[in-house]
């Protein structure tokens, strides 16, 4: 995980840090990005964490809420999108599913598919001489399905893997869960019986996990020792 956002740091931020440099450079940084893998590892996350170590504004787009059965409103929401990006440069924008708006074309019998591809493919053009500084992040699990055209030089052509979590990883997650639900918050009883919930849960589950069903182990385990004090107290 701390590769992947050394990467996209490096794409980022030097173009905003070093502006003057990159902007009289023949060779031009790349200024889109796909990330792809598994649901659940926290590309999401990814994609607003480096937002804000770039210090770029930061616009998330869900690509369904994209979709419209209105003739041009699909469109006119890809639009939008840029425009939001062009005022709030530097900025990075950060397309969520993006399979559902960047898929294969020729798929789609209603054509809006197909339209709101081409509407991407205007606008990640643009962005190579756009005098702002906007960024383009995608994310999906499904990279197989994403039009060619899209992932081309010069558009979203660095792809990035975001696998599973390895073992430090998921204590990782583990941990800043705990946190999050304050499991360590002082109540000694309350901790010693959610701890052994969270070990059981760890101990039941064989499998490698994606960082939702971490968090969740987690949250499951500090619910069960919740239901466990309560029932004592009945």
């Amino acid at each position: 995980m701390e590769g992947v956002k050394k990467r996209l740091k490096e794409v980022f931020e030097n173009p905003v840090r070093y502006r003057r440099i990159f902007q009289n450079s023949p060779i031009k940084q790349p200024r889109g990005g796909i990330l792809y893998g598994p649901t659940g590892c926290g590309k999401t996350l990814i994609g607003s964490s480096i937002a804000a170590a770039c210090g770029l504004n930061f616009i998330s787009v869900k690509g369904p809420e994209i979709l419209d059965k209105y003739i041009g409103a699909s469109e006119a929401a890809i639009r939008d999108v840029f425009k939001r990006a062009e005022i709030a440069s530097p900025c990075l924008v950060f397309f969520d599913e993006f399979e559902s708006v960047g898929g294969k074309r020729g798929k789609d019998t209603t054509g809006v598919g197909d339209r709101v591809v081409n509407q991407l493919l205007t606008f990640l053009d643009g962005v190579e001489v756009s005098k702002g500084m906007v960024f383009v992040l995608a994310a999906t699990s499904r990279l197989d399905m994403i039009d060619a055209a899209l992932l081309r030089p010069g558009r979203l052509d660095l792809k990035i893997e975001v696998g599973l979590p390895g073992k430090e990883e998921r204590e990782d997650i583990l941990r800043k869960t705990i946190r999050k639900n304050k499991i360590e918050v002082g109540n000694g009883v309350l901790d010693k019986v959610a701890k052994s919930k969270l070990l059981e849960q760890r101990g039941e589950r064989g499998k490698v996990y994606n960082g939702a069903d971490i968090s969740a182990i987690a949250t499951t385990a500090y619910l069960k020792a919740v239901h466990e004090i309560i029932d004592k107290e009945k």
